[in-house]
């Protein structure tokens, strides 16, 4: 059972994350982050110099694909896709 001083101060803080292995868990989520991060941003920008070097019909509609996604705003394409999931 919880003591008079046990909210107050620091020392719950400290406590809760010491019992609940904060620091090792954070490493852990930094580590795969960081990794994650670096391999997209290779993936992407070896896929970027292909779409922009290479010029072929198939290019070119990859290309305009994000062109588009980036100017007809988000809610308007979920708006769609909730409306063909209901279907």
């Amino acid at each position: 059972f919880p003591k008079v001083g046990t909210y107050v101060g620091l020392t719950n803080y400290f406590e809760g994350v010491r019992k609940t292995g904060f620091f090792p868990a954070f490493g852990r989520s930094l580590f795969i982050t960081v990794c994650s991060v670096a391999l997209i941003i290779l993936c992407c920008s070896i896929c970027a110099w292909y779409i922009s070097r290479v010029k072929t019909r198939g290019t070119k509609i990859i290309y305009t694909l994000c062109l588009f996604a980036m100017v007809v705003p988000f809610q308007m394409e979920m708006y769609t896709l909730s409306k063909i999931a209901n279907m």
